[in-house]
C-alpha cells in the first residue's frame, strides 16, 4: 500500500529512482525490511534489462546515488545495529495489514527515543515542536528533587 502522505517526496525522485523504489517495495519484508547490498542491486539492473530490454540503470554507483537521495527523504532509513538492512519507511508504504503497520510503527516509535533517525523518518513534526502528553507533565515530582545547586 501506497500512502498519500508521501506524494511530495516521491516527486523529487526521477524516474529511475522511482523504479528502484518500487523494487525495493516488491521485494522488501514483511517488516518492511530490504537489504542494500551488491547483489540487491545487480538483481534490479538484471530485472531492468530483461523488462526493458535495455540497460536503464548503468551502474550500481547510479543505483547508490538513487539509495542516498531515498535516505535524504527518509524513504528508507536504517534497521539500527545491522549492517546493509534498511527499513522502507512504513509510514509512506507498507506489505501487510493496516494492523501490522500500526504494530510496526508503534516499534519503530519505541526505538526512536534511543534512534533519532527513526524518530525523524516516521513523524510528522519536528523534535522542536514535540511536546509531552499533559499526563507525563503532571507527574508528582520526587520529594528529594534538588532544588538548589551544590555548594563545596
Amino acid at each position: 500500500r501506497l500512502y498519500f502522505n508521501a506524494q511530495h517526496k516521491l516527486l523529487l525522485l526521477s524516474p529511475l529512482q522511482r523504479s528502484y523504489f518500487d523494487f525495493m517495495c516488491e521485494k522488501m519484508n514483511s517488516r518492511n525490511q530490504i537489504k542494500l547490498a551488491p547483489r540487491f542491486r545487480e538483481e534490479f539492473i538484471s530485472f531492468c534489462e530483461r523488462v526493458l530490454g535495455k540497460e536503464r540503470a548503468r551502474s550500481q554507483r547510479t543505483l547508490i546515488e538513487a539509495e542516498s537521495q531515498m535516505k535524504k527523504l527518509y524513504l528508507i532509513f536504517k534497521v539500527p545495529e545491522i549492517p546493509s538492512l534498511w527499513y522502507v519507511n512504513p509510514k509512506h508504504v507498507f506489505k501487510g495489514t493496516e494492523t501490522d503497520r500500526k504494530k510496526l510503527l508503534e516499534c519503530l516509535g519505541v526505538q526512536s527515543a534511543v534512534h533519532p533517525d527513526i524518530r525523524v523518518a516516521i513523524l510528522n513534526v519536528p523534535d522542536s515542536e514535540l511536546t509531552p502528553p499533559e499526563v507525563l507533565r503532571n507527574l508528582p515530582t520526587s520529594e528529594h528533587e534538588i532544588t538548589e545547586p551544590y555548594s563545596d
